[in-house]
């Protein structure tokens, strides 16, 4: 009888683990099918020239270096008002970056994210955020709120204006209330929000780098678009090297973080390394100051150009 029942349960137990197998694999073939699909996908819309039309090869006068960060720079920095998208305009910008969230009503609003909204209009935090009532506040007391519709306005007024965001994933009110896919770039911050984007019609979505393995990704798809922040550039090694290289090929590399409004290396990555910078110092029509010269060994340079002492 134990014989009997030791078998039975050893009979049951393969049972068991080869149903648990035939989970795993298939499981594992699922999700190899959507990544062996996504990446088809990339590699298809990646083709496309149009990635390419940001890419800035001109160094740190060309106008198109410059992103304005959070709508504008100086006392407009990271305020993503309408006075700081209109002073960014008057600096020659073209680039303008706002934060966009959504609303509790389901429409767009300009905002790094709730608290800090709630913070910089007076609201307590954890508020609710409704367009109807939001946009009467005033930003640190005196500054205009946005909201999708008056993006669109400004960018419809304004046809030289590209507007670059990320923190909206609802790509599909992005297209209802700025309906201005080919001049938006949009920090997508992983590859299936890239394809999702792009789904959506949204034919500028930049792929957001965060470690150096995902270099390797983006370079077996070809992506043309990227964004990056100063520490991932300069605090990993070798990653400066590989990113020049990127440049060089025509990859299209944003930069944003503080070192962005340092001038000597606006001057020595700025159309060399990176085709733009986020900033919130410097702006196209006061360029950062060239770095200190010494005749004696001062080179010739064309004009305009700044030559840094080596």
């Amino acid at each position: 009888m134990s014989v009997m029942l030791s078998r039975l349960l050893k009979k049951a137990s393969c049972r068991i683990i080869a149903k648990y197998i035939l989970v795993v694999l298939s499981i594992a073939w699922i999700f190899w099918a959507c990544v062996s699909e996504q990446e088809s996908y990339l590699r298809e819309v990646y083709n496309n020239p149009d990635s390419e039309r940001f890419y800035n090869n001109d160094g740190p006068f060309a106008t198109e270096g410059y992103i304005a960060h959070g709508g504008g720079v100086g006392k407009y920095l990271y305020t993503n008002s309408k006075e700081a998208v209109y002073d960014s305009l008057q600096r020659g910008f073209q680039f303008i970056e706002l934060d966009i969230i959504e609303t509790d009503d389901g429409h767009l609003l300009a905002a790094h994210d709730r608290d800090y909204f709630c913070k910089l209009t007076g609201l307590p935090l954890g508020s609710s955020l409704k367009s109807t009532e939001v946009k009467d506040l005033k930003i640190n007391g005196e500054y205009t709120v946005l909201l999708g519709e008056d993006i669109y306005r400004i960018m419809k007024s304004n046809p030289e204006m590209i507007l670059v965001t990320d923190k909206i994933t609802n790509y599909q009110l992005l297209m209802k209330e700025i309906p201005l896919p080919d001049r938006i770039i949009i920090e997508c911050f992983s590859p299936h929000g890239v394809v999702q984007a792009k789904k959506c019609g949204f034919v500028h979505a930049a792929y957001s780098l965060f470690c150096p393995s995902q270099l390797s990704f983006s370079g077996r798809i070809g992506m043309k678009l990227h964004i990056m922040s100063d520490s991932l550039f300069f605090d990993f090694p070798g990653m400066e090297r590989h990113i020049q290289q990127l440049h060089k090929s025509g990859v299209c590399v944003m930069m944003y973080g503080g070192r962005c409004d340092d001038a000597s290396q606006m001057h020595h990555h700025l159309g060399k390394s990176m085709s733009k910078f986020y900033v919130g110092k410097y702006a196209p029509n006061q360029p950062p100051p060239c770095p200190t010269f010494n005749p004696s060994i001062e080179k010739r340079s064309l004009p305009g150009e700044c030559r840094a002492v080596e």
